[in-house]
């Protein structure tokens, strides 16, 4: 008679591993779920090359962190109406040319900021430009750095440069936006006919 007693509990324990066992099947799939959202983040990694094309000049030949330690920034700027009998070279335009100097830290970075927008490609060109922006930036412990630009031509997108020596393209638009600073800084008379637009 006591055996039919023993009987039962093992047929409910028998109940309850199936039923225990049944549980974790059912939550099986749920890990599931998050490896399906797992591959959403991976487009973000494919655009953030693209925000760094703009400034990878700057970024690459280390100029970016250079303009924002400069001290002063003394720009050279001369007429894109006038016509010079023989090629301008760098001593006739900081001759010739009006001359905007500035050691305001909050100048100095909105011109870095300006500048850092243009596009710029190094380039091989052996054909001598004309120079007719130049900025020298005072560095700390005496070092400079020296950017020169030739006027913009109507048929041209980008103007012939160099920066400490290496010949690069520019945007065009830097050289307005050489004009739009300028116009920040102390007026030169001469040059208001073309810089005095802007203030």
């Amino acid at each position: 008679m006591e055996a039919p007693l023993t009987d039962a509990p093992q047929s409910e324990a028998l109940q309850t591993e199936v039923l225990q066992a049944g549980t974790p099947q059912a939550e099986a799939p749920m890990p599931e779920a998050p490896q399906a959202e797992a591959p959403a983040p991976e487009p973000a990694p494919r655009a953030e090359p693209l925000v760094k094309v703009e400034q990878s000049y700057w970024e690459a030949e280390g100029l970016s962190a250079r303009m924002r330690k400069a001290r002063a920034i003394t720009l050279y700027l001369m007429d894109p109406a006038v016509a010079s009998l023989k090629a301008v070279d760098e001593a006739q335009l900081k001759d010739a040319g009006c001359e905007y100097s500035t050691e305001d830290a909050a100048l100095i970075a909105n011109f870095a900021d300006s500048i850092e927008r243009t596009s710029v490609r190094s380039n091989s060109f052996v054909l001598q430009f004309e120079p007719r922006e130049a900025i020298y930036m005072a560095l700390g412990g005496g070092s400079e750095m020296k950017l020169l630009f030739e006027k913009p031509y109507p048929n041209q997108t980008e103007v012939l440069g160099q920066i400490n020596g290496q010949p690069v393209t520019v945007s065009k638009s830097l050289v307005e936006g050489l004009y739009r600073w300028a116009a920040k800084v102390d007026r030169v008379r001469r040059c208001e006919n073309f810089v005095g637009k802007y203030r």
